[in-house]
């Protein structure tokens, strides 16, 4: 889940690792600062979890709809907090902070790097507690599982901050921006396994899921947990899906990045 000092100076170099390492630092700390909204965001879940869950699953006659609907909640979580993170680009170029960053002996390939890591770390260490206590509630607590699950969040999570990254290069209008925000979240979201598995789904909401990759990891993680029979996505292919997203989503970022420093 986390990188190792050695893994980044293997990738980067001693001063290339000290550079990400002091961005991702920065950006925690701004998250621990951020009270209001940690507290609001685990309120907002804990209510999730033991109202509206517990009143849903007396309604939905689904196997197991209370265990199938915690993973998804801590998916929304998740979701949430790595594309707050990775929304934090917008904030950062609106403030004049990139041109900052860019000003320092800091590469643009390691601003990129580094605000996609931070959105990974940021979200994993975020959602820590919740995963806990879903994994109570689910009779399933593992620390191999715990291992697992939080490896699998902080890739989904860089993905998710790297998306978030490259709309906020690309987007100059804050107000456009911020349209396109709320209609991605608003897809992702609905469009796909974290509430209903697609058999229940009519066949315009079924194939859009299929292809979603927050379909993906709801899936792969609901695999970990709640074992076979439990996700509409086989592991074999959600986890290259996972993979793939994060690998590209940090190659587009940076190229864009490089483009847009160089005025194209």
């Amino acid at each position: 889940m986390m990188f190792s000092s050695t893994l980044l100076e293997e990738l980067y170099g001693e001063n290339e690792m000290r550079n990400i390492l002091l961005i991702i630092s920065r950006d925690l700390s701004k998250l621990i600062k951020e009270k209001f909204f940690l507290v609001m965001r685990y309120i907002s879940t804990l209510i999730q979890i033991f109202v509206y869950g517990v009143i849903i699953s007396k309604i939905i006659t689904f196997k197991n709809f209370y265990n199938y609907y915690l993973v998804g909640i801590y998916v929304i979580l998740v979701f949430y907090v790595a594309l707050n993170a990775g929304y934090d680009v917008l904030d950062e170029i609106r403030m004049g902070m990139l041109e900052y960053y860019l000003s320092l002996p800091i590469s643009r390939g390691e601003y990129i790097v580094a605000k996609s890591i931070s959105g990974g770390v940021l979200s994993t260490v975020y959602s820590i507690p919740i995963l806990a206590l879903i994994l109570l509630l689910s009779n399933a607590f593992s620390p191999l599982k715990i291992i697992e699950i939080l490896t699998l969040t902080f890739i989904f999570a860089l993905s998710m901050s790297g998306i978030i990254i490259i709309i906020s290069l690309q987007i100059k209008s804050p107000n456009i921006s911020d349209i396109i925000y709320g209609v991605l979240v608003t897809l992702l979201l609905k469009l796909s396994t974290v509430y209903y598995p697609t058999a229940v789904m009519p066949s315009f909401y079924k194939y859009p899921a299929l292809i979603n990759p927050v379909s993906h990891i709801t899936d792969l993680l609901r695999y970990i947990i709640l074992g076979e029979g439990s996700y509409s996505i086989p592991p074999e292919i959600a986890f290259p899906a996972i993979l793939f997203l994060a690998m590209a989503s940090i190659t587009f970022t940076t190229i864009i990045m490089e483009r847009k420093v160089e005025g194209r």
